[in-house]
């Protein structure tokens, strides 16, 4: 499930998500003390996330005030991530995203992205991780 050539794109997607998978950090997915983390490592192109639309983790929305996105200058809130407190993605560099959620059991899990960019428009894509 999730793994549909079809799936992803919509009018303004320039990019398929098979491409946009290559984002994720395998192996990244973990639990923290406050919920859970993983890695975006970007070998595709720099661009500049204006937005965070939605992340979840087993179909379940994390509210964007209990998302929290590293970029150069440490942690944003996803809510505080617009056109002018943009997070600016580098070819070559990672971002942790944490989220202030329950823990995830042990095993497999999907996790689903969607961000908007100001070189790419919305770029949303799905990855299924083990914790």
């Amino acid at each position: 499930e999730g793994y549909d050539s079809t799936e992803g794109f919509n009018g303004a997607d320039m990019i398929p998500q098979f491409i946009l998978r290559r984002l994720y950090k395998k192996g990244s997915l973990k639990n923290t003390d406050i919920g859970i983390e993983f890695i975006l490592e970007n070998s595709l192109a720099s661009a500049t996330i204006t937005r965070i639309n939605r992340i979840s983790a087993d179909n379940k929305d994390i509210p964007l005030p209990q998302i929290e996105i590293k970029g150069g200058s440490g942690f944003v809130k996803a809510d505080n991530i617009n056109e002018n407190t943009s997070i600016l993605f580098e070819k070559g560099k990672e971002i942790d995203v944490r989220l202030s959620t329950d823990r995830l059991t042990e095993g497999e899990h999907l996790i689903k992205v969607s961000v908007a960019s100001k070189e790419f428009g919305e770029l949303s894509f799905d990855i299924k991780d083990r914790v």
